[in-house]
């Protein structure tokens, strides 16, 4: 009975094991919170947030995903950001693509968080949510212009750095309307 019972709780504990999921620390070969090495990162001189964006090329890139950028809280570090986007002819093999990326996310970081705001909206947006960290995937985009974006981000990080959360895929940006 003892043999059986030690059987039983040896299962159990295997069975636990494989289903740990990970923390959100980073992806394609870096890490949220950690300087990076700099000599990989190439600064993005056109962007709006130029002063702390760089390209990169992933460890392991994701076949759908195509421009890599990663954002830093000073010139040398720490990341606080780390994007990947992908674009797509049709909506319907983004959100394909989405359903894909979203499964594999599942498997490594448990269930996303509901956003029944996007869907009420049609928009194809998933989070998963870890603390101060959060993953976001969507689909943006009309007419043979659609893009898949993952974004990685530290929100507490980002808001040492004094920038607003910039997780959503297709958050607005606040605009001055003081001249207006």
């Amino acid at each position: 009975m003892k043999a059986i019972a030690f059987i039983g709780l040896m299962v159990v504990s295997v069975a636990q094991a494989g289903v740990t999921l990970d923390a959100i620390d980073g992806a394609f070969g870096l890490t949220l919170g950690n300087a990076p090495d700099m000599t990989k990162l190439q600064k993005r001189p056109n962007s709006n947030d130029a002063d702390d964006q760089y390209a990169f090329v992933p460890e392991n890139p994701y076949g759908p995903l195509t421009e890599y950028t990663t954002f830093l809280v000073s010139d040398h570090g720490p990341v606080y950001r780390i994007q990947a986007i992908g674009g797509f002819d049709s909506g319907k093999s983004c959100r394909t693509a989405l359903d894909t990326l979203v499964g594999i996310l599942t498997e490594k970081y448990g269930q996303p968080n509901r956003d029944l705001g996007s869907k009420l909206a049609g928009i194809a947006r998933v989070s998963f949510n870890k603390g101060s960290r959060m993953i976001t995937v969507g689909c943006t985009g009309v007419f043979g212009n659609h893009k898949l974006k993952l974004i990685y981000v530290d929100d507490a990080l980002a808001k040492d750095a004094g920038r607003k959360n910039q997780s959503a895929p297709d958050a607005a940006e606040e605009r001055d309307s003081t001249g207006l």
